[in-house]
C-alpha cells in the first residue's frame, strides 16, 4: 500500500453500533474496517498484521498521556473498546528500528560491564532484570540467517542469563565473573561492528572486499599449516574466512534495505546470488567438519578444488560491482 510507504498514514475511524473509536497513526488519518476486534489486544494484533507486511512495526501506543507499550501487555491488552476514545500510535520501519536499537544494546553492555567491574549489586539486579528486553528486541530485530554472528557472540551471555531469575543470575555472575565479562566483550564487538556498517555499508563492503582477498591467501596455507602441525593457526584462518563471508552476507542484506542495491537480482559465475552463497555455505561445513575431523586430505581438496574457484568468483563479482 503506497500510503504506508510514504508514511502519509492517517486516522483510523472505528464505528461499532454506537461506538466511535479514533485511531492515529503518526497524527496522520486512514480509513479502518472494524470487524470482529472486542479489546485493545484485538486492535493492536490487527494493525500489526497488517503493518508487517510494509515492513513497518508499532514502537508507540499513548492513550492520553500514557505510552501504555512502556507498561506491561496484560495491564492494558483486555481494555474494552468502550474505555478508549482515541489510541495515537506511533509507527516505524523494522530496518530503522533495528539500526536505531544497536544503539541501546550497546549501551546495556556498556553498563553491565562497568557494573560488574564495580561490583554495583544494585546496578546489575537492574540489568537482570531488563535483560528480557534486550533478548526480545534481538529476536524481534535481528533475523538469525542474516545476523548469525551477532547470535553467536550473544549465546555465551545468554547462557549465563536466560532463564534465571535476579537471584540466581547474579550468583552466577559472581562466580563466572571472568567468562562473563569476556561474554559481554564478544558481544559488545559484534554490535559495534554491524552499527559501523550499518552507518556506512558501501564502505565496509570495500573494506570486506579487501578482507576477503586477504583471507583467501591465508586459507591457501590451512593444508600445509596442518600437515606441519600448526593447527590452531590453520584454525584461525578459517574462522576468520567464515567471519568475512558472515560479514558480507550482512552488509548484502543493508544495502538491499537501503536500496542501493538488490543482490538477489545478480549472477555469480554462472549461479544466482541466493545459489552461489549457499552452496559456499555448505562448503564452509563440510571444510570445518572435516577439520574436526582432522582429515588434512579432505581439507586440501574442498580448499583447492571446490573453495578457492568460488572465492575467485567472489572477489570478480566485487572487484566490478557497481554500488548506487
Amino acid at each position: 500500500m503506497a500510503i504506508v510507504r510514504t508514511f502519509a498514514i492517517s486516522i483510523i475511524i472505528l464505528f461499532l453500533e454506537d461506538l466511535f473509536l479514533e485511531i492515529l497513526i503518526n497524527d496522520q488519518k486512514l480509513d479502518f474496517k472494524l470487524e470482529n476486534e472486542k479489546t485493545l489486544k484485538d486492535i493492536v494484533a490487527g494493525i500489526e498484521d497488517w503493518l508487517r507486511k510494509e515492513d513497518l512495526c508499532i514502537t508507540a501506543m499513548r492513550h492520553g498521556k500514557t505510552d501504555l507499550l512502556a507498561q506491561p501487555q496484560n495491564l492494558w491488552e483486555e481494555l474494552p473498546l468502550s474505555d478508549i476514545d482515541v489510541l495515537n500510535l506511533e509507527i516505524q520501519s523494522y530496518s530503522q528500528l533495528r539500526y536505531s536499537s544497536l544503539s541501546n544494546f550497546i549501551d546495556f553492555t556498556r553498563s553491565f560491564k562497568k557494573a560488574v567491574v564495580e561490583n554495583n549489586t544494585k546496578e546489575i539486579k537492574d540489568l537482570i532484570e531488563g535483560y528480557p528486553f534486550l533478548t526480545e528486541g534481538l529476536n524481534l530485530l535481528f533475523q538469525p540467517e542474516m545476523f548469525p554472528d551477532i547470535y553467536r557472540h550473544f549465546a555465551p551471555l545468554n547462557t549465563m542469563l536466560q532463564d534465571k531469575n535476579t537471584e540466581k543470575g547474579l550468583a552466577i555472575i559472581s562466580q563466572n565473573e571472568s567468562n562473563f565479562l569476556e561474554a559481554l566483550d564478544g558481544f559488545h564487538r559484534i554490535l559495534a561492528q554491524v552499527l559501523i556498517e550499518s552507518e556506512e555499508p558501501q564502505a565496509a563492503l570495500e573494506k570486506l572486499t579487501e578482507q576477503l582477498s586477504e583471507s583467501g591467501k591465508a586459507i591457501s596455507e590451512v593444508a600445509i599449516l596442518l600437515q606441519t602441525g600448526k593447527d590452531k593457526q590453520a584454525m584461525e584462518h578459517l574462522l576468520f574466512f567464515s567471519d568475512v563471508l558472515q560479514s558480507l552476507l550482512r552488509v548484502f542484506y543493508m544495502l538491499k534495505e537501503k536500496k542501493h542495491i538488490d543482490f538477489l537480482k545478480n549472477r555469480i559465475g554462472d549461479q544466482s546470488f541466493e545459489e552461489f552463497y549457499q552452496e559456499l555455505n555448505n562448503k564452509m561445513r563440510e571444510l570445518i567438519q572435516a577439520f574436526d575431523n582432522n582429515d588434512s586430505v579432505l581439507i586440501g581438496d574442498l580448499l583447492e578444488y571446490e573453495i578457492a574457484p568460488q572465492l575467485e568468483n567472489l572477489v570478480a563479482f566485487l572487484t566490478h560491482l557497481e554500488v548506487k
